[in-house]
């Protein structure tokens, strides 16, 4: 008898701790996105406000963002750049530091959190020829949980275009390459490769293509490169390629 009530002590335990474990994660999550979501509402400028700022921006695409780049300098010095993706549903400040670890497990704002930022690769610049990008696939659909669901060819042909906006405008992105990797077998073309390597680079990103794409870059294009982890297999990531076209 007094093995049983052990043993039920110890059930009502762990369901205790697998509960409060649940909560805080849930909690972490709800904290991240309403962290992410009053940044946008400070950075994004309204259509008025855009009015009074700007008239030129009357001959800008209706689905275009008018980023208070300033302000998110202001907040935080390794911001380079804002990413929209899938309909602005991906919607993020991108941020660099001089490693890939630094904004694994820190938010924009600088808080400790497993959501974390994206962020560009430390090699890397905007003017590069290849640019990395990195986020956390997260299991409540924000960060880059949706660059993950570029492995269903239809979502990815709805969803062909991401954007980069800069001081300078904003960079059209035409997806061409996705690719589910090993963590290890990531394709990279870092720095100034020569025109051999960036179209030896071009064809290893388009044969390892999950399908096929009717747009095929030259050495001479910029290559955006969405990295997040593949949802269905920890070890492998998704790699969604994306190469500059005019607007």
């Amino acid at each position: 008898m007094k093995k049983i009530k052990i043993v039920r002590f110890v059930a009502i335990a762990v369901f205790l701790m697998s509960f409060v474990i649940w909560g805080y994660t849930e909690l972490l999550y709800l904290d991240a996105d309403v962290t992410y979501e009053y940044l946008k509402k400070k950075v994004i400028l309204t259509e008025d406000v855009q009015e009074i700022q700007n008239t030129a921006d009357i001959d800008k695409p209706s689905d275009y963002l008018n980023i208070d780049h300033e302000k998110l300098r202001d907040e935080n010095h390794d911001y380079v750049c804002w990413l929209s993706a899938c309909g602005d549903k991906v919607s993020y400040p991108v941020v660099q530091s001089r490693n890939n670890d630094e904004y694994l497990h820190k938010t924009f704002f600088g808080d400790k959190s497993f959501v974390g930022s994206i962020f560009l690769d430390y090699r890397c610049t905007l003017e590069d020829f290849h640019v990395l990008v990195y986020g956390h696939s997260m299991k409540d659909k924000t960060m880059f949980r949706l660059i993950a669901d570029y492995t269903n060819e239809a979502f990815a042909r709805q969803n062909a275009y991401f954007y980069l906006y800069t001081d300078e405008g904003r960079r059209k992105y035409n997806v061409f390459s996705v690719c589910s990797l090993a963590d290890t077998e990531l394709i990279t073309a870092t720095g100034d490769p020569d025109a051999g390597r960036r179209r030896a680079f071009i064809k290893e990103l388009t044969e390892k293509s999950l399908f096929g794409f009717d747009i095929t870059p030259t050495e001479q294009d910029q290559i955006v490169t969405l990295i997040t982890c593949d949802v269905k297999d920890d070890s492998k990531r998704i790699a969604v390629s994306g190469v500059h076209c005019e607007e």
